[in-house]
Order: structure tokens, then sequence, then C-alpha cells
């Protein structure tokens, strides 16, 4: 059986994964605060592990994501949901601490331009970044994602301000 870990589950836990969550209030299994170091999980713990809109939270992102990297298996997943710097969305919610671009976690990827900075010496595969289209999209607006999503850099640098998108998606591997 896949071991799966949602971390900031809150009221929507995934189906089958262990949740996290600092809210007694929430469907969490265990309460924790994810700005507290270490987890309470063992080193190689988790095949998968859920961030969906956790670490715009946190106070303290690398050294979250060093906990993620070490309760990850080699070669887990890891799925994190964010917002992104011209989201609105981000700026209206008072506990957002972080926004997110395209490349801020590049600092923990393996072969990126960044990666020399090592505010730590975790190490990711990126598998994929992209703004997926809002649930029950229209195929216009299939398409104009799409088409975000081929040029994202170019989308960042260019037209972020002039068409928002409030969630970005990224999909990487732990490496040790």
């Amino acid at each position: 059986m896949i071991r799966v870990l949602h971390l900031g589950c809150g009221q929507s836990k995934a189906e089958g994964a262990l949740g996290v969550d600092i809210n007694p209030h929430s469907e969490a299994d265990v309460i924790c605060d994810l700005d507290s170091f270490p987890y309470p999980f063992a080193r190689n713990s988790f095949e998968v592990i859920l961030c969906e809109h956790i670490l715009e939270h946190l106070e303290h992102v690398v050294g979250a994501v060093g906990e993620i990297h070490r309760i990850g298996v080699p070669g887990g997943r890891v799925v994190i949901d964010v917002p992104h710097y011209s989201s609105t969305f981000y700026y209206r919610d008072p506990t957002h601490k972080h926004p997110f671009s395209v490349h801020s976690l590049d600092y923990f990827v393996e072969g990126t331009s960044v990666r020399k900075f090592h505010y730590t010496d975790v190490a990711f595969r990126l598998l994929s970044v992209e703004f997926p289209p809002p649930d029950g999209a229209g195929l216009l607006k299939r398409m104009i994602y799409r088409l975000i999503n081929r040029h994202i850099d170019v989308y960042e640098r260019h037209f972020a301000f002039i068409f928002p998108r409030h969630l970005l998606h990224f999909e990487l591997e732990v490496v040790k």
C-alpha cells in the first residue's frame, strides 16, 4: 500500500492519506505545527506527500521543504499547490506569508541555476510545474492555459500582472 501524507489537510483530507494540520477542528489525524521541526515522522516514511495550499502559510519554507525531503522515500513524489504571486487570492488572505513563482522551488531542484546558493542540501527533481486550468474550464480557457504553460517563463515575465493566475502546481521527486 502506498503511504500518503497530506500536509495542511484542513477540511478536505485526501482519501487514504494521513492528514496533518495545526487546526484541531480539521480532518487531521495528527495535529502539528508545520513550522516546528522535526516533523513527528520517521525518515523515509511516505511515497507521496501532498502540500495543497500550505507552504504559503508557513514562516519557514526552507525548513519545511527540508522536512518533506527527510520524510519522503527516495524517488517519492511531492505534490505542491501554492498561490502565484499575481493572484489576488494570495493578497486577500492575511495568513499568507509567501507568494510563489514558477522558479521559487528551483533552490531545491537539481540542475537549476540558483541551486548553487545552497540554502539546504536537500535535492528534488522537477517533474512538472504548471498553471492548472480551473475545474470546468471550457475549451478556449483550456487552450489559453496550454499556451501559458508552454511558454511559462514568457508568461511570468511579461503577462502575469495583465492576466493573473491563481494557482501554481508543482510535482517533484525526492532525490537521496
